[in-house]
């Protein structure tokens, strides 16, 4: 064994943040110099190479989505409360990933939609 190859990641747990280092081994043979070195395939993210976690990053989606909270008031609670300082550069950037994921089922919904005979919409009057 030659090494690991180390990442590390800031995990969002409830009311808890730390942060998680993966090692993969990396590996060669001396008897197959020709393959070189090997190391073992990461983890799958969300966001590729990104320092968030999967958690993280659902637990954004989920506040700002599901509470209302927006980007920029999540990262000065952490600030605050953790004094965790997270690019709201970065938080942006997961939040346009898990959308980039979400397009093909927006597109399996909108098909049987558009096929039907009838589109619903809400036509309520809205004053300005």
């Amino acid at each position: 064994m030659i090494g690991y190859d180390t990442r590390e990641e800031l995990v969002c747990e409830p009311a808890k943040f730390r942060v998680r280092v993966i090692q993969r081994e990396k590996r060669s043979s001396p008897c197959l110099p020709e393959q070189g070195v090997v190391t073992a395939p990461a983890p799958a993210q969300i966001v590729p190479q990104s320092k968030l976690a999967n958690e993280l990053v659902i637990e954004v989606v989920v506040q700002k989505f599901q509470q209302h909270v927006p980007v920029y008031r999540q990262c000065a609670a952490w600030a605050t409360d953790w004094h965790l300082h997270v690019s709201r550069r970065t938080v942006n950037a997961a939040l346009l990933a898990v959308g980039a994921l979400l397009v093909p089922v927006v597109g399996a919904e909108k098909r049987p939609l558009l096929a039907g005979r009838y589109l619903p919409a809400d036509e309520t009057p809205v004053p300005c």
